[in-house]
């Protein structure tokens, strides 16, 4: 039996679909061994309490949720570190594309410096505005860490592959290469 999500995503540091993941883990090792209704809500206020607020059980609470509770909690901190490094990420990838389109949006209406041309900058192609934007800009050392590296974006898993298999691609052609001009 599956558990519907009642928490908004907003409240809670881990991914929806971890959350519905160790719930149903929960509902389906209830089952398992007959632990009952009563023990499977137990255990599942616990890791709400401690995915939400971060509270671990204590007290009078029964071995079985402490059990539980310990069994899951390396696995939850670790998602609760993922979700939030895939957030500073998501931060990050927004205010670079936020600075990017206000940085090379044009100034309808305004002239062009240039005395080659003196149309309005809307009317200009592409390439002629790209011409007037300047590439050099001055590095200020007081910027964070999440500024400093706007520009170099990540590559995900899959372009990381096709990177690392046209490296031994190259790799082995250049083997090829030497080994048949030994011959």
């Amino acid at each position: 039996m599956k558990e519907s999500i009642t928490t908004k995503s907003a409240q809670l540091p881990v991914s929806k679909k971890f959350y519905a993941e160790i719930m149903e883990r929960i509902c389906e090792a209830c089952t398992a061994f007959d632990a009952g209704a009563e023990m499977r809500e137990a255990i599942t206020m616990a890791i709400r309490e401690f995915i939400t607020h971060g509270a671990s059980p204590d007290g009078d609470v029964d071995q079985c949720v402490k059990l539980a509770f310990a069994l899951l909690r390396p696995e939850i901190e670790k998602a609760i570190e993922r979700s939030a490094a895939a957030r500073r990420r998501a931060l990050i990838r927004r205010k670079t594309a936020s600075k990017q389109t206000t940085k090379n949006k044009p100034v309808v209406g305004t002239l062009r410096a240039t005395s080659e041309c003196k149309q309005p900058i809307d009317r200009l192609s592409p390439a002629d505005v790209a011409r007037n934007v300047p590439t050099n800009t001055p590095h200020n050392d007081d910027t964070d860490e999440e500024e400093e590296y706007e520009g170099a974006r990540t590559p995900n898993r899959r372009e990381r592959r096709r990177l690392e298999q046209q490296l031994r691609r190259k790799a082995r052609q250049m083997a090829r290469h030497a080994a048949s001009r030994r011959s």
